[in-house]
């Protein structure tokens, strides 16, 4: 009784063992070869998965650890997933500030992926901010039009990133007296 039992289980194991694939998503990789080559002090804002993957593929730094949870983590991944609600740019630049991210990550899968009832970050933040339900997504807004402080430097079919202007660094112009 035993011998067929681990007689098919060999084969079976096998069988799956013999598979090979491929992942390939280029729109991912462009993103991440941009990344490995913009400098190290860069501060990335996304969804949790692009967090582990920028964190893992790259090694630039995060606002959103992926592997840790805490109270505060919780609260900078709320903060960072306003960017598919309905907030003003003005607010969640704020917020990016607060957070010190210099770069946010929007992944366009998010910002209009179809999705059941009550499934879309759309559906969820219009219960968490019902105030803010008549304004567009920012998401949306980011990805159609230009937004002070928001400056788009990478975009494909899938993603795009914006570096965020700090108000801390600013240029002041020399004056020379006559």
């Amino acid at each position: 009784m035993i011998i067929p039992i681990l007689s098919q289980l060999t084969v079976n194991v096998t069988k799956d063992l013999s598979h090979e694939g491929e992942f390939n998503e280029y729109q991912q990789e462009e993103l991440l070869k941009w990344i490995s080559q913009g400098p190290r002090v860069s501060v990335y804002a996304g969804s949790m998965p692009m967090s582990a993957t920028v964190m893992l593929a790259t090694r630039n730094p995060v606002v959103t650890h992926p592997h840790y949870e805490d109270t505060n983590a919780r609260l900078r991944a709320y903060t960072v997933y306003k960017m598919y609600g309905k907030f003003t740019p003005q607010h969640y630049y704020e917020e990016m500030n607060r957070l010190k991210a210099t770069h946010l990550i929007v992944e366009t899968k998010y910002c209009y992926g179809k999705s059941g009832r009550g499934c879309t970050f759309e559906y969820i933040w219009d219960i968490d901010t019902p105030a803010l339900k008549s304004n567009p997504k920012l998401c949306h807004v980011l990805l159609t039009e230009p937004v002070e402080h928001f400056y788009q430097v990478f975009r494909n079919e899938q993603y795009a990133v914006f570096r965020i202007h700090d108000y801390g660094v600013q240029y002041t112009p020399r004056t020379f007296a006559i």
